[in-house]
């Protein structure tokens, strides 16, 4: 299945990953929001990126020791039963991706 940019209207990147809404004919489908980033894809709703947050703050919180930036991490999901290991840098990456979405969401509820 290939798809162009005229498929999807972005949310937000950086260089970790992309978060975008898939369109079908010319209507943005904005119940659900694609996550990207190394070689996994998520499909989630607001509420669920919004818990996914959270599970990336809590991340950050465990993996701030002074001699952890060569560890991985077990990052918990909104899924229960899918986790991710990821270093520290991935994960800040990961934060970053992830509140640029939430705000983008949110002002997209608030003018909408």
């Amino acid at each position: 299945m290939t798809q162009n940019r005229d498929d999807i209207e972005i949310i937000s990147h950086n260089p970790f990953g992309i978060a975008f809404y898939w369109k079908t004919e010319n209507t943005t489908n904005k119940e659900k929001i694609q996550l990207v980033f190394k070689d996994t894809g998520l499909l989630f709703s607001c509420t669920q990126i919004k818990l996914f947050y959270d599970c990336i703050i809590q991340s950050l919180l465990i993996s701030s020791c002074s001699n952890c930036s060569e560890s991985k991490f077990l990052v918990q999901t909104p899924i229960s039963e899918l986790n991710f290991a990821l270093d520290i840098q991935e994960i800040s990456a990961l934060e970053d991706l992830l509140k640029h979405v939430q705000f983008s969401v949110e002002l997209d509820h608030l003018l909408f």
